[in-house]
């Protein structure tokens, strides 16, 4: 068991829980408490692998999309075949 890497996220083993993504367990423990249904844990440098409490904030999903808004508007801008007017 231990760790692993899965879609770029460092997996742990907790062995009450199974294979928990390390950033939310990193989280929790700066929270004092467990994770709510609503919240996720963004990477401030968008790299998934910087689990450091400094690098990670807990935010609502609509927050979180919010975050990404900038990014996802480019991206879907970039696509060559998508219709635009």
């Amino acid at each position: 068991m231990g760790r692993k890497l899965v879609s770029g996220y460092v997996m742990v083993w907790v062995d009450d829980r199974g294979y928990i993504q390390e950033h939310r367990l990193v989280a929790e423990k700066s929270l004092g408490r467990m994770l709510r249904a609503d919240e996720v844990v963004h990477h401030r440098n968008e790299i998934r692998t910087d689990n450091r409490p400094e690098n990670l904030a807990v935010m609502t999903r609509a927050e979180h999309m919010n975050e990404h808004r900038d990014t996802l508007v480019t991206a879907r801008k970039a696509v060559p075949w998508r219709k635009t007017g």
